[in-house]
Formats: C-alpha cells, sequence, structure tokens
C-alpha cells in the first residue's frame, strides 16, 4: 500500500493508501443525504500536511472513528505504561498527528477527497487511524520510519497555530466541542480556522429570483454545491465566502440568505483569495 503526500491525492483515485498527517478540524453526528434516497450517518475530519491544508477525510458509520494502538504499545505490560492509550485518549483530537491507512480516495467529479471506512464483514479490511505523535509525546508506531515522521513534526510545529490556535487543541474533542474563539472580518487572515459572526447577503451581480425556489448564485460545480455569498460585519469589512457541502439542497441557500439577522458561521477556513465554510 502507498504512502503519500496529500497533495498527491488526486494521482491515487480509486486506491486505497495511507497517509500521515495533522487532525485541523473534527466534526462527528452528520447525517447527510445520499443519492437522494437514503440518510446516512458521517464524521468530517480535515487534517494537512506539509503539501496541503484542510484535506477532507469523511468517515462513514454511525460510530465516530477511533485511534487504534501500535502493535508495540499495546503488547505492553500493565496499565502504568504511559504511552498506552486509554478509552478517553483513543478519540481522535486537532493537533494529533496520525497515520491513516486503508483510506481509499475518492473523487467527486474532481473534489478529492479520502473515504474511512469501517466494515462489518471479517474479511473485509477496514480503515484505521494509528496515533503517532500527541502534545510533544512520540508514540510507538513500527510502520513509520522516523525520516518520514520528523518532517512532519517540525511543519505541525511550524504551523500548528495558524489552524488550532495557541491552547485549542487539548479542548477539541472528537465530539467536536470546543472554545469558540470568535473573530472579526478584518482580523481574518491566510491559513486561519475561525468562528465569525457577520451578514450574509448574494454578490451584487447575482440574480437572485429563479422559478423552483433556486437561487441563481448557487450552482453545481466539480460535484459540490458551490454558494459565493458576501460575509459581513461592518459597512467597511466583507469578504466572499464560498459554501460547500456535496449533500446541500439548493433550498438551504435560499433560506440562509432570505434571513435577515446575523448568523454565526463555525469553522470558517481562510485561503489567499477568499474563505470557504465545509459545512
Amino acid at each position: 500500500m502507498d504512502t503519500i503526500a496529500l497533495g498527491e491525492a488526486a494521482a491515487h483515485v480509486g486506491r486505497s493508501v495511507r497517509f500521515i498527517a495533522a487532525v485541523q478540524q473534527v466534526s462527528t453526528g452528520k447525517r447527510v443525504l445520499v443519492a437522494r434516497q437514503r440518510v446516512q450517518s458521517c464524521h468530517v475530519l480535515h487534517v494537512g500536511d506539509a503539501s496541503r491544508q484542510f484535506f477532507k477525510v469523511m468517515c462513514w458509520g454511525e460510530t465516530p472513528p477511533t485511534l487504534i494502538q501500535s502493535a508495540s504499545t499495546a503488547d505492553s505490560d500493565g496499565d502504568s505504561d504511559p504511552m498506552r492509550l486509554s478509552s478517553a485518549d483513543a478519540a481522535i483530537k486537532v493537533g494529533d498527528i496520525v497515520l491513516f491507512s486503508f483510506c481509499r480516495i475518492k473523487s467527486y467529479r474532481g473534489n478529492v477527497e479520502a473515504q474511512f471506512i469501517l466494515r462489518n464483514e471479517e474479511a473485509a479490511t477496514s480503515s484505521t487511524a494509528q496515533l503517532l505523535y500527541r502534545k510533544d509525546r512520540y508514540f510507538s508506531v513500527q510502520d513509520v520510519p522516523l525520516k518520514d515522521l520528523y518532517p512532519m513534526i517540525e511543519w505541525y510545529k511550524q504551523h500548528c497555530r495558524e489552524f488550532i490556535g495557541e491552547e485549542e487543541g487539548s479542548l477539541v474533542a472528537l465530539t467536536g466541542l470546543k472554545k469558540k474563539n470568535r473573530s472579526t472580518i478584518k482580523d481574518l487572515r491566510e491559513n486561519m480556522v475561525a468562528s465569525v459572526v457577520c451578514k450574509l447577503r448574494p454578490p451584487k451581480d447575482a440574480a437572485v429570483g429563479h422559478s423552483g425556489g433556486g437561487t441563481g448564485f448557487a450552482s453545481e460545480m466539480d460535484g459540490v454545491l458551490l454558494c459565493e455569498l458576501i460575509m459581513y460585519d461592518s459597512a467597511r469589512d466583507a469578504m466572499t465566502v464560498n459554501l460547500w457541502d456535496q449533500h446541500a439542497e439548493k433550498r438551504f441557500i435560499t433560506r440562509l440568505v432570505e434571513h435577515r439577522g446575523a448568523v454565526e458561521i463555525d469553522g470558517i477556513v481562510m485561503t489567499p483569495s477568499r474563505s470557504h465554510w465545509n459545512k
């Protein structure tokens, strides 16, 4: 099985791969409409490495993914081993550096992501997540050479505050609960994950009127519903925001824009030219 950098994912569509990445966002307990026929539970991770930030890992199933122990850690005697994972520590947390294995790379008309699947059949291989590094602690993993792990840790130390904040990593558990540090639009910067209270309006050149309840500025792009809006919190401070959700309906966008009051956008990802909200 190939070990890839996230920036190479598009070249491995349809393959089962493994990759080392830092966890940037955790969202659990989502329910999405699949193929307009059935509702399915899922959990979403956004991870990154030096080649690509905010790569989506879609975890299907009722149970959130948990960290497995390496063979050397699991075989240790007694409960006093400081590297042994308790049930609470087995939850994936923001800031963890994890080895993801047996994840299949999928592409929805250009939108590339990884699928983390837990299978019920004994003969089938499930995806796994193995903890390598957490809060300056190394965890014993036999499958990852140190030459591959050290550069990842150095990259993480240099960039972690850009996407998790100074202490947020210790506060974000797999439940998705976290301390919200709200930011104003003027304080947003590149590669930042933030919570913003703002109002929304369509771009001035958007055709809002549409028969059938749709919106003229919402369109299907690369298999993902893309709605480009303007968010603003003052007369002077405004920014383009793209709302992405491959399972969303356009009626959701219509209701959102028709709401005249303030809204809170949590977990917004800043890029050099605009912001993105991965719902």
